[in-house]
């Protein structure tokens, strides 16, 4: 079994209580208030069916969800503070919530996102898709959060293979943590980073450049570029 990790990093450690989560997660259709544990899809498409467009997994400093058709990849919303905000904001902050609230300032477009998972054959980048099969789920314990997406059945060097993406936070640290499975007996190859486009005025692209390098950058909402910035975000890429 094949896996990778990547550890998307928001300054420093920080103490917590361990009696409290602070950490939520969303799975829901649009225009429903009504959370549930599992959604699945024979066609692997539920993009504009499900609010914030799939699974949300949030801490006190960030938020990720994942994409709910043949891209699965990972868009981010950070914070100006520390808080919970998926129950209040669901991803989109209305304008009367906008001062001291976070936003999706993160374009993902058809990239891979930031730390997003797809399969590598021969120097191509396969996507997830199509699918038999894709599943959406959520769990909250009492001291962390996931989200899954499971794709089965995905084409790949002449058989299929089912691909497991899991995203965790924990109370208290300011990471959260990607983990890919390839649910198989053959070998399989992971290729992951984070998009590069062109550059916005009020926007830059973050770069890795290997392993265990590190790139800063201040944020700016692009549609909101007199709002204040959001926390410095050092990402490092990790393997394993």
């Amino acid at each position: 079994m094949e896996n990778i990790i990547i550890a998307v990093m928001l300054l420093f450690l920080t103490g917590f209580a361990p009696d409290k989560n602070r950490t939520d997660v969303s799975l829901k259709w649009k225009d429903s208030s009504t959370q549930v544990s599992e959604i699945r899809s024979e066609s692997g498409n539920l993009f504009k069916k499900l609010a914030h467009h799939g699974p949300a997994i949030e801490n006190e400093w960030m938020s990720v969800r994942i994409y709910f058709d043949k891209r699965c990849a990972l868009d981010v919303y950070n914070k100006q503070r520390p808080g919970l905000e998926l129950a209040g904001a669901s991803w989109y902050p209305t304008e009367q919530q906008q001062a001291g609230w976070g936003s999706d300032q993160y374009k993902v477009g058809q990239t891979i996102g930031l730390g997003g998972v797809r399969l590598w054959d021969n120097g191509k980048v396969v996507r997830l898709d199509p699918v038999s099969m894709r599943t959406a789920r959520v769990r909250k314990e009492a001291g962390f959060s996931q989200i899954e997406m499971f794709s089965e059945g995905i084409p790949y060097k002449g058989g299929t293979v089912d691909v497991l993406i899991r995203v965790s936070a924990f109370t208290g640290i300011r990471e959260m943590k990607v983990e890919a499975f390839a649910l198989c007996d053959d070998p399989v190859e992971f290729v992951t980073g984070i998009n590069y486009g062109r550059p916005r005025k009020h926007s830059k692209a973050i770069i890795i450049l290997a392993p265990g390098d590190f790139t800063r950058k201040m944020w700016r909402h692009p549609r909101r570029p007199s709002a204040p910035p959001y926390f410095t975000t050092p990402t490092t890429l990790l393997k394993r």
